[in-house]
This record gives structure tokens, sequence and C-alpha cells, in this order.
């Protein structure tokens, strides 16, 4: 599974050129079939890909109607909730700026980083792709707990449901790494959401459950060797541990 965040104008001819390399020997699926096959209704007929977008800043738009579409791929936006609701310059770089590129102020925030609207993500649904919830302010979860840690789980996705009027059933931890999880919020993601990500790399494929699924994160600067290693498995040993625990959870 391949994991972006926000990408600049630039970047796009690279990415785009990442994703024709990878479709010459992997299938890119879109989030209902990736979602079949994880739960056994469909099968893997060869390597298969599931491509995300975490935040849901506008740049994640211009790359689905610029990009995605020409090349018929459907993908799965993980989208803060608070952050979708903002309207002004100031109020989202300074949400950017508290929560989500915590090393920048307000004014360093650069414009392809502004929050996609609602209307934007009615677009996305309206294009086929999937809408995923990314808590309600991209909080470190495991810095959290009680109804402050149930809020931001549950309370973000809801509040995303009530303004689509579509169903949230997939979830992606913010920042993803195993020190940003709890089993605490494992146990409120999993009862909320049928499918859960962290930003752990690893292989889907006979997976156990769904409540912890692995994503490789990516960037479009990345080189087609590096990208090539990387979906081979060739970082996944480093994560194994901290992979069992979280399917223990």
């Amino acid at each position: 599974m391949l994991s972006y965040h926000d990408m600049s104008e630039p970047d796009e001819a690279l990415f785009e050129r990442q994703l024709r390399w990878v479709r010459k020997s992997w299938d890119i699926v879109d989030p209902t079939v990736f979602a079949a096959m994880v739960d056994g209704e469909l099968p893997v007929k060869r390597d298969s890909l599931l491509l995300t977008f975490d935040d849901g800043t506008v740049s994640n738009l211009h790359v689905a109607e610029r990009v995605l579409r020409p090349l018929g791929i459907r993908a799965l936006f993980f989208v803060v909730g608070r952050y979708a609701l903002l309207s002004e310059r100031d109020d989202w770089r300074a949400f950017a700026a508290k929560n989500i590129i915590l090393n920048r102020g307000p004014n360093e925030i650069p414009l392809n980083f502004q929050n996609m609207s609602i209307q934007d993500l009615r677009e996305l649904l309206r294009a086929g792709h999937t809408i995923g919830a990314h808590t309600a302010t991209h909080a470190r979860l495991s810095s959290l707990g009680g109804p402050q840690l149930h809020d931001e789980i549950v309370g973000g996705a809801d509040l995303l449901e009530g303004h689509l009027k579509s169903a949230i059933q997939h979830f992606a931890y913010p920042f993803g790494d195993f020190n940003s999880i709890s089993a605490e919020a494992s146990h409120i993601a999993r009862r909320r959401f049928k499918y859960v990500y962290t930003g752990m790399r690893g292989n889907n494929s006979g997976c156990r459950q769904t409540w912890s699924l692995w994503r490789d994160s990516n960037d479009p600067h990345d080189s087609l060797w590096y990208s090539g290693a990387c979906l081979e498995g060739g970082a996944d040993f480093l994560y194994q541990k901290n992979r069992e625990i979280c399917e223990t959870w």
C-alpha cells in the first residue's frame, strides 16, 4: 500500500512517473477492491497496491484531477475532520502549523497546503474515490486518553459523515508510527471502523485482521530504485516487532 501526503504542482510529473513505473509490475486497485481483497471476498490475482493520501490538503484534489483521473486510478483520501471546515487563509494556516506541519509558523505554510473543503470532498466521492477519517485535529493519539481520545477518533469521522452523508469506514492514524499509536486508540478505532491503517511498512496479503493495515510512506522525489526496493519488502523487517505488538491489541 502506498501512502502520500501534500504534493506541490511541480511534483506532479514525478508522481505520475512513479505511478506509470509501478503499474508495469503492480495493479493499483480501487479502495473497494482492496477492501474486498483483505476481507477475503476477492482473490489477489497478482501484486496489488492501494493508493492513499493523508491530511486532506487541496493539493490532493489537484493530483486526483490532473494525475489520477487520466490514469483511471481511484484512491483513498484520509481527511482531518475539523481541517475540512476551515475557509479563511489565516485559519487553515494556523491550524496546519499547530497540528500538521509542526516545524513551521503559520506564514510559512505553503498555499498548496490549504485544506480541501466539504465541497471538494464531495467532488472526490463523485469521481469514485473514497474518503476516510484522519482524526478531528491530527493529534498524536498516544498522548491522549479517555473522552479526548474518543472525540479525536470517533468525533472526527462522525463530523465528516454528517457533512458528506456518506459512511466513513476507513481510518488512518496521524503520524502513523508505532510511538504515535496506543492500545486504547486501537481499541476505539477498531470498534468504529472496519479498516484501520498505520504508517508502518508491511505486506497486507493474507492479513489476519483489518484493524492494523500497513502502508509504505512515499514521496514523489523517491528514486524508482528506492520505491521498488520498498515495494518488494526491503524495509519491512524494521517494523516486524512493532507490527506484531499492534496485532495483539
